[in-house]
C-alpha cells in the first residue's frame, strides 16, 4: 500500500457452546456502559484487507530494463512473484477470478524454475518450488469450489 499503518481497537466476545446467554447479555451491557459500541462491519479480516489492499493506481516502479537472458528470466520471476503478492488480498477477500489468477502466476513461476533450473540457484528455487506446489494445491481446492 502507501506505507500507512491502519490500527483499531476491537473487542470480540463469544459465547461458548454450552454458555449461558444471560452472561453474554451482562458482558454486553458492561461494555456498552464503558463506551464500547458494536462494529458495523461483518468481518474484521474483510475490513482490514479493504483498508490496506493496494489500489490498481499504486503500481510499483519497474526494475531496470533487463540486459541479459538471465536478467529477462529474473524479471519474469519478479513479475510472477509480484502477481502472487498483489493477488493475496483479493484471494483472501474471495474476489471473483482472483484464485484463478493466483494459480496461473504460481504455475508460471514453478514452470520458470523448472525450465531454467540450470541457471537458477536450485538451493533457493527447489524449496520455493515445493512451497508453490503446496500453494497451487490449496488454491486448486478453492478454484474447484469456484468453478462448481
Amino acid at each position: 500500500g502507501s506505507g500507512t499503518t491502519v490500527t483499531w481497537t476491537e473487542i470480540e466476545v463469544e459465547l461458548a457452546d454450552d454458555g449461558d446467554p444471560a452472561i453474554l447479555d451482562a458482558v454486553e451491557k458492561r461494555l456498552r456502559k464503558a463506551g464500547v459500541r458494536p462494529a458495523h462491519s461483518a468481518s474484521k479480516l474483510a475490513r482490514a484487507l479493504a483498508e490496506t489492499a493496494p489500489t490498481p493506481e499504486e503500481k510499483r516502479p519497474e526494475a531496470d530494463e533487463p540486459r541479459t537472458a538471465g536478467d529477462h528470466v529474473l524479471a519474469y520471476v519478479r513479475k510472477q512473484i509480484r502477481a502472487i503478492v498483489d493477488l493475496d488480498p483479493a484471494v483472501r477477500r474471495d474476489l471473483p477470478d482472483s484464485v484463478h489468477k493466483m494459480r496461473v502466476a504460481t504455475r508460471r513461476l514453478r514452470s520458470t524454475f523448472k525450465t531454467h533450473r540450470r541457471i537458477l540457484d536450485r538451493e533457493a528455487t527447489d524449496p520455493l518450488g515445493a512451497e508453490l506446489k503446496w500453494l497451487a494445491a490449496e488454491l486448486g481446492l478453492d478454484r474447484d469450489q469456484e468453478v462448481l
